[in-house]
């Protein structure tokens, strides 16, 4: 099975290394969706899991997901709640 592309783009644009982007990872979907749709709408290249649904299904996404926040992007900002 081949891995999806997923982090070479997002639904605003590039995210590559050495380019400015944010990861946004959430616990719950209202604080990271918002801050995520703030970002994308103000021109920010920014990746949110929730905006890339379709691209994630067939990833190894162990290794996607650590690809993207750990390496291509230039910030990460992770929103948690206490249960």
């Amino acid at each position: 099975m081949q891995e999806a592309e997923v982090g070479e783009y997002t639904s605003n644009g590039d995210v590559r290394p050495n380019t400015p982007g944010f990861g946004i990872r959430s616990a719950g979907k209202y604080v990271g969706y918002q801050v995520a749709n703030f970002l994308r709408t103000n021109g920010v290249k920014v990746f949110y899991d929730e905006f890339e649904q379709a691209n994630l299904w067939r990833a190894d996404l162990g290794e996607t997901l650590d690809r993207i926040y750990r390496t291509q992007s230039d910030f990460v900002a992770m929103f948690i709640s206490v249960a």
